[in-house]
């Protein structure tokens, strides 16, 4: 099963607060702490970068749990705005899963951002929730950003042309690198703070760089020149040398390789240190009218999926009627929990909202009938018969709305006219 670790995050401080007042009896704080726990066992999995927007509301305790994939070398963006209830303590813990265990990463929000650099390859997730009794309405992006400055000022790493692993000598090596091609000439420059460890040539490479600083020791070679001497404590984005096509690069143009060195490791992929999430492809965010609102499914089959793309896995499929409940919505996906606890994404158009009576019913159970699909309420069949409404179904079970406006689920053995 999963587990939490210390160190103690601002989310474990609160919840002993919690079993160490009056509180912890409560049903309340009980099922607040079980949301927090219990989302370590949610699966979704988003991929960056990733925006949505959520809406926890005061009367149900909820947290939220995102996975996602992080490189080496990255630099991780978490942003989360609160589009209402402003003063509202929201918990957001970076977690690291391995090994089915959930690990606390020493990572703290400031002014509703978070960044840090991945050290290592790794499944990362947030987990967010707000403070007992609050709630509101959340925009979450996940992105991610450059860690390292790129090493010619006028390019961008859109410019790379030959990547890390490429085969070379008629795949005798792998390129441990990545080319850039540019004007000879053309300044290069540090991509980060550090000292100059070697200046001089070799027969791949020709001129030469090594540059370390931040644990690692990046490398610049076919250099048409070298500006920087041995031992030289530098700036991100001083010169370094000029791009050239020396070593074994003299037949082709001018191109700087461009490497990067983590020590006990050896080559890592330069491209994760230098990329950024376009924010011209982040999604547009859809409104907040489906938050927590109960859908069904509008066509006859409908493909639940792993992430939000038509090109993800199908994790389920689901008949017409069918009910789910929106956690998030992401532009023109939905991020839906089914009644069983399984969670998955639907394309919007491909729902309705369940908010319109499908049939009228006849509750048949003489005595109490007791909601044990989601929950421990029970309803007096005596006083809720009358006008009982059928919203859709899932298994076995029929989602019902009685004449007082509750909603629940029941067994279909314990009503008529269920027919859909």
């Amino acid at each position: 099963m999963d587990q939490f670790f210390t160190p103690k995050s601002p989310y474990e401080k609160y919840k002993e607060t919690l079993t160490d007042t009056d509180l912890k009896n409560t049903a309340l704080a009980k099922d607040w702490i079980a949301a927090g726990e219990n989302v370590l066992r949610d699966s979704i999995k988003v991929t960056l970068p990733y925006e949505e927007l959520i809406r926890f509301t005061a009367s149900e305790p909820k947290a939220s749990l995102l996975r996602y994939d992080v490189k080496e070398g990255q630099n991780i963006e978490i942003t989360v705005i609160p589009i209402s209830n402003k003063n509202t303590t929201l918990f957001m813990d970076v977690l690291e899963h391995k090994n089915n265990v959930f690990k606390f990463l020493n990572e703290q929000f400031e002014n509703d951002t978070l960044q840090y650099k991945v050290k290592n390859p790794a499944e990362h997730a947030i987990r967010i929730q707000p403070e007992l009794l609050r709630g509101g309405i959340y925009q979450i992006t996940i992105r991610y950003t450059s860690s390292l400055a790129f090493p010619l000022p006028d390019k961008s790493y859109k410019n790379i042309s030959s990547f890390f692993g490429d085969g070379r000598d008629a795949g005798k090596r792998k390129h441990e690198g990545i080319d850039i091609f540019a004007d000879r000439g053309m300044p290069v420059t540090a991509v980060s703070d550090g000292t100059i460890r070697r200046v001089g040539t070799n027969n791949l490479g020709g001129k030469i760089i090594f540059l370390s600083g931040g644990g690692y020791s990046y490398y610049y070679a076919h250099l048409d020149s070298q500006i920087v001497n041995t031992g030289q404590r530098v700036k991100i984005g001083d010169t370094l040398g000029l791009v050239g096509n020396t070593g074994n690069a003299i037949k082709t143009a001018p191109h700087l390789h461009f490497g990067v060195y983590s020590f006990g490791k050896g080559a890592v992929n330069p491209f994760d240190f230098l990329a950024i999430s376009d924010p011209n492809n982040q999604l547009e965010l859809n409104d907040t009218t489906s938050l927590n609102q109960y859908y069904r499914v509008a066509n006859t089959i409908v493909n639940l999926r792993a992430k939000a793309n038509t090109k993800s896995e199908i994790i389920q499929q689901l008949n017409l009627n069918e009910v789910v409940q929106v956690d998030a919505a992401n532009k023109n996906w939905l991020r839906v929990r089914l009644p069983d606890g399984t969670q998955a994404y639907v394309y919007k158009s491909l729902l309705n909202a369940a908010d319109k009576s499908l049939n009228t019913l006849e509750i048949t159970h003489e005595d109490t009938i007791k909601d044990q699909f989601l929950s421990n309420n029970y309803y007096p069949a005596n006083i809720l018969a009358n006008d009982a409404e059928l919203l859709g179904k899932f298994g076995n079970h029929s989602l019902i709305r009685f004449a007082n406006g509750d909603i629940a689920w029941l067994k279909r053995g314990e009503i008529r006219n269920t027919e859909i």
